[in-house]
């Protein structure tokens, strides 16, 4: 688990954190959010407790800068307990006088779980040395994780092929 600041939009950050496991992410959201966002549903969050996003929920992972500072933020964006979409924008960091912000490493292992739980959800057998059969649809860019329809065959965001 590693502190990760929130974007609360035009009042800057808050401190909370955040953690990659083998279910999810794992999200505690900073006690200054909840006096600027209502999420509704996602009463978890107003209780301060942790809160676990399947790697399968996940519809988009991607980057921006944010702050004065233009601080690299993972702008993730998932499906809720009730089929809502909600977007968390976080920047992980190790340190405290000159943190080190992990937000591009983060991505990367955010987007390889979510393709992974894509396609073990749908049936597919998961081993280290399997990839997943060439004819199968793919739903997410393997490279930036953005969605894309099953006939493309580029991500419209990266340019990456997705034959």
């Amino acid at each position: 688990m590693v502190k990760a600041g929130f974007w609360l939009g035009a009042g800057g950050f808050g401190t909370g954190d955040v953690d990659i496991t083998n279910k999810g992410l794992v999200v505690t959201l900073p006690a200054g959010i909840l006096k600027r966002f209502a999420f509704g549903a996602m009463s978890h969050f107003m209780r301060g407790k942790a809160m676990l996003i399947p790697f399968k929920n996940v519809v988009s992972v991607n980057i921006s800068k944010r702050g004065l500072l233009r601080t690299k933020c993972i702008d993730l964006t998932f499906v809720d307990e009730r089929g809502g979409e909600r977007t968390i924008i976080f920047a992980p960091y190790v340190g405290k006088l000159k943190p080190k912000y992990l937000s591009e490493e983060w991505a990367d292992k955010i987007r390889r779980r979510v393709v992974a739980a894509k396609y073990s959800s749908a049936g597919q057998p998961q081993t280290a040395t399997q990839q997943p059969p060439p004819t199968q649809t793919i739903n997410f860019c393997p490279n930036c994780g953005f969605r894309v329809s099953p006939g493309d065959k580029f991500c419209k965001r990266c340019g990456t092929p997705l034959s």
